[in-house]
């Protein structure tokens, strides 16, 4: 399976709540040029599945519309500081599609660093950042990363 892992963009602090955040302009900009550019490495159209928070959805709008995909579905799962065990769950539920997933730090990284088995590399997605991984199934290691896009 193909699992892509997309950081929301830059995303404004001007918010009553964590949860409220949008995307700045620069943050749509980011995300439109970061999809755009990795849309022809994609050998099929995912099934796309996104944090609650407002910065995440607007994410997951702006790649689903450029990917021609349906509509994400929110999940908790996504969350900052969810559990990889829970999300782990998940993802297999979905073992017969690619799988996008559109989330945040630090479970981007936690997540990136568990299934590649390679300690440090998550802090590489910063806002914006896509990555693509070869997954033969939820466990440490048991993925290998395919390639990582950031915006320039």
């Amino acid at each position: 399976m193909k699992l892509f892992l997309l950081r929301h963009g830059d995303a404004s602090f001007a918010a009553h709540s964590d949860c409220e955040r949008p995307l700045t302009d620069y943050g749509r900009g980011q995300i439109h040029q970061v999809v755009t550019r990795v849309t022809s490495k994609l050998s099929s159209t995912p099934v796309l599945l996104t944090s609650p928070k407002l910065r995440a959805r607007q994410t997951a709008e702006i790649a689903q519309s450029i990917l021609l995909a349906n509509e994400a579905s929110i999940t908790e799962h996504l969350k900052p500081c969810s559990e990889l065990v829970d999300l782990g769950k998940l993802i297999d539920r979905h073992n017969d599609n690619d799988l996008l997933l559109v989330t945040h730090q630090p479970l981007v990284g936690d997540l990136l660093d568990y299934l590649i088995d390679m300690p440090g590399t998550g802090r590489l997605m910063g806002t914006g950042c896509f990555a693509a991984l070869d997954l033969i199934t939820f466990g440490r290691g048991c993925g290998t990363l395919e390639w990582l896009e950031a915006p320039s």
